[in-house]
Parts: C-alpha cells; sequence; structure tokens
C-alpha cells in the first residue's frame, strides 16, 4: 500500500501517511494544523502520474520528452490551477474555488492573458492535466458533484452517456420537475382515459395533438403509472442529513445557505452522497455550520 506525502499548512512539515489504513485524513502530529497532500509524487493514480508531477512521455510513451499541456494554443500554468483547487484524499471531492458560473455551478478556469484569455471548465482542465491531453469529448463526473476537479472522479463520455448517467442516478428532470412542462399528473390520467379526439384534448389543456397522441402511446409520460406509484408528498423533503433533501424526482438534493441565500449545490443518486457534497462545499467556502460527518 503506498505511502503519499502531506505538507502541513501551518509549521509546512512533511507527514507521510499510508494511503488505505484510514478514511479520515490526521492532523498534523506536531502543530495540529490542518495537513494538504503534495503533489510532487508519482503515481497518485492508478495508470497515470499526480496532477502536479512532472509529465514525461505522459501520452507519448516513455519517450522522456515533457508535455506541454495547452488550450487554444496558449499554455496552461499547473501549478496555479492546482492553487485553485481543494485537494484532499484520494476519495473526496476537490471543490473548485474560484470562479463558479452562476447558471450551471460549473467551475470556470481562464487559460492565459487579456486580449488572448480564453475560459474553459475547471473539470476539463484537471482532466487535461491528469491524462496529458486535452479532452476531445465531454468529461463527465462520477460523483455528480460539478465543481469536483479529482480527477479520479472524472472520465470522458458523450453526451449520450451523460444522459444516460443522468438517468440511471435519478437526476433527470422529468414530468411535473420540468420546467417546461405544461401538464400536471391529474392531467396525464384525464387525457388517458378520455374518449375525446387528440385535437379536443390538446385544446382543452394547451398542448397540440401530437403531444396527446404520444402521451396515449407511452412515448412520454410512459413511465407514469399512478397505480404503482406511491403518492411521495409526505416524505418529500425530509433527510437525516443536514442541507440534504429528497426531490420530486426522488433524486436527493445537496444544498447550503450562504449570504442569507439557499445555494443548490446538485442532485445525487443517494442520500449520503448528497450529504457528502454538501459538507464538501462546506469545507470548501469555509461556512459556519456544523457537518454531517466530522
Amino acid at each position: 500500500m503506498p505511502n503519499y506525502r502531506y505538507q502541513c499548512q501551518t509549521c509546512t512539515a512533511i507527514i507521510e501517511i499510508v494511503h488505505g489504513v484510514t478514511s479520515l485524513k490526521p492532523n498534523c502530529p506536531e502543530c495540529e494544523g490542518i495537513l494538504k497532500i503534495k503533489w510532487d509524487q508519482v503515481a497518485t493514480f492508478p495508470d497515470r502520474y499526480s496532477p502536479m508531477a512532472p509529465r514525461v512521455g505522459r501520452g507519448r510513451g516513455n519517450t522522456g520528452v515533457s508535455v506541454q499541456i495547452t488550450c487554444a494554443g496558449i499554455p496552461i500554468n499547473e501549478h496555479h490551477f492546482w492553487s485553485k483547487v481543494n485537494q484532499g484524499s484520494i476519495e473526496d471531492c476537490w471543490p473548485f474555488t474560484d470562479a463558479i458560473s452562476k447558471t450551471t455551478q460549473y467551475g470556470h478556469y481562464h487559460i492565459g492573458r487579456r486580449p488572448n484569455r480564453v475560459t474553459r471548465g475547471a473539470h476539463r482542465v484537471a482532466y487535461a492535466l491528469s491524462e496529458g491531453r486535452w479532452p476531445d469529448n465531454m468529461v463527465l463526473h462520477k460523483c455528480h458533484y460539478r465543481r469536483c476537479c479529482n480527477p479520479s472522479h472524472l472520465y470522458m463520455g458523450s453526451h449520450q452517456d451523460n444522459m444516460n448517467d443522468m438517468i440511471s442516478s435519478g437526476r433527470s428532470k422529468r414530468g411535473i420537475t420540468n420546467a417546461k412542462n405544461k401538464l400536471t399528473e391529474q392531467h396525464i390520467q384525464q387525457i388517458r382515459k378520455s374518449s375525446k379526439t387528440n385535437a379536443a384534448l390538446a385544446s382543452k389543456f394547451g398542448v397540440t395533438p401530437p403531444t396527446i397522441s404520444s402521451i396515449k402511446t407511452g412515448r412520454i409520460w410512459g413511465w407514469f403509472e399512478p397505480d404503482k406509484i406511491p403518492h411521495k408528498a409526505a416524505t418529500w423533503g425530509k433527510s437525516r442529513f443536514k442541507g440534504v433533501k429528497l426531490t420530486r424526482s426522488q433524486a436527493w438534493g445537496a444544498y447550503a445557505y450562504m449570504n442569507g441565500q439557499q445555494v443548490w449545490i446538485g442532485s445525487f443518486a443517494t442520500e449520503r452522497e448528497a450529504a457528502k457534497q454538501r459538507d464538501a462545499y462546506v469545507r470548501a467556502n469555509n461556512l459556519d455550520v456544523s457537518l454531517n460527518f466530522e
């Protein structure tokens, strides 16, 4: 089992820890300071080098040639990028601590200087630095935490892979959870039972006849079976963890409060995963609130 070196943020002491012996990272034995993993070591991840290790021959065979990662022809400053990432253990999420999109909640990293500066997703930059090449497809999260830049949580996939992952993890917005939806579950039941023409039903509910036809044939709303799906209004929102609630789509959502406003972190497949991501967000933003996992 490999040793990983951590550096104390207070006294700068270097501490070696056997990874996998404990899931909790201890404090510095000298001064009880916070330890941060030291990325000057190699082979932190299986089949790849650590993000801050010299990239000798990565992606080009063992040629001994150092590879410089660029984006739009502009070199990426690795040390500057990783200084913007709150790094922890290999299993933890590493939130990006710099610019965050208010609409998508993805991290945005600026590469180069004006007027040639370009902006890319922080998770895409993290993937490129760890793999030694710029991704030619989408970069997806295994953890479903959009700010996470832990290379072991990232993988490259297609748009269809992303959609399949969204559906399998219960994060898809369908039915009444879709903001563009015009129909309720009661409307769907009425349409299925009605003997009126598609045109008449479309006029009544404010949709098009093809939409009515798709509902009757099950092409859309086919997942909705009122006889098999119990009413879950009594359980919506309940969770045993702080900053976690059950959404109407039956996914677990994580949220936190910053400056008096609720910040939505994301939706996750399990309640425990949502609680972990909420704690990661709290730590990354130094919020003065209690954690679910100390």
